[in-house]
């Protein structure tokens, strides 16, 4: 397990690299309301590679949504910038390259799982070849339940038609907020295994917000920590364990060993990692 300090990049002034990811450049938000102006994000900078998985965890309210948020151009900074594959969040959104998987898959009761599958290429008006979707519910493993509709499906399926309808643009970038929150411990095991392989055959650079630090160890290149609001980088944790990933690795000293030491980092603010 390697770790660095938070990065510091100016994204706005840097070119764009072949190999650049995702990159949050000096981060500041502010929520105003009907009270006192609400901190939520302090100078937050994190630059992850081309294809590489990221996940950011941290205590609720310290602004992991509002990250996902913005790079889903559902948001907008206060301050500093944000970018993915040297693209604006609306550049990658008006070219239907962003994939974003929310806790609620969000179908529409009345369609069947292809035409959940296949709202995506009519709303954007892409030209997705026909074979698309059907490789696509090979994908994640939901062949036979091409006609079936939300209502007859389990939690866990309904998520994997949302993570079809997020890849079925072919995006450049996956944003994953929480997909299997919802879910019980065994399927959400279940489906991360499935998370990966899929993953591994769509290569998008991807960013995951979740609460699970098992979740966030088992399936990153990088977990990323923030402290409490207003959120901060604490701590960029590189996950050195080979792909593919089996189960069998949940297992395993070592990865107890990092999933301890993200918890550390979680509990005690993490001033020994500022260098």
């Amino acid at each position: 397990m390697r770790q660095r300090p938070p990065a510091t990049v100016d994204a706005a002034t840097a070119g764009a690299p072949a190999d650049e990811g995702i990159r949050l450049a000096r981060l500041r938000k502010i929520f105003e309301g009907r009270g006192a102006p609400l901190l939520a994000l302090e100078d937050v900078s994190i630059a992850t590679r081309r294809g590489a998985f990221t996940s950011i965890i941290g205590p609720s309210g310290c602004g992991k949504s509002t990250i996902l948020r913005m790079l889903a151009d559902l948001d907008a900074p206060t301050f500093g910038t944000v970018t993915a594959h040297g693209k604006t969040p609306r550049e990658l959104r008006r070219a239907s390259k962003l994939g974003i998987v929310f806790q609620e898959p969000a179908l529409l009761p009345w369609r069947t799982v292809r035409s959940n599958i296949e709202l995506a290429v009519q709303v954007t008006g892409l030209a997705v070849p026909a074979r698309t979707c059907d490789d696509l519910i090979a994908l994640v493993g939901l062949d036979g339940f091409e006609r079936t509709r939300p209502a007859e499906l389990s939690g866990g399926m309904r998520q994997r038609v949302a993570i079809a309808r997020a890849l079925v643009t072919s995006p450049e970038v996956l944003l994953l907020d929480e997909p299997f929150g919802a879910l019980d411990e065994m399927t959400r095991r279940r489906l991360n295994l499935e998370l990966l392989r899929i993953w591994s055959e769509q290569a998008a650079t991807t960013l995951l917000v979740t609460h699970s630090i098992e979740e966030a160890a088992f399936l990153s290149d990088t977990v990323v920590v923030m402290s409490p609001r207003p959120g901060r980088i604490l701590a960029e944790v590189e996950v050195d364990f080979p792909r593919p990933r089996k189960e069998a690795l949940l297992r395993t000293p070592s990865f107890h060993a990092l999933t301890d030491r993200l918890s550390e980092l979680l509990a005690g603010g993490g001033d020994d990692d500022r260098g």
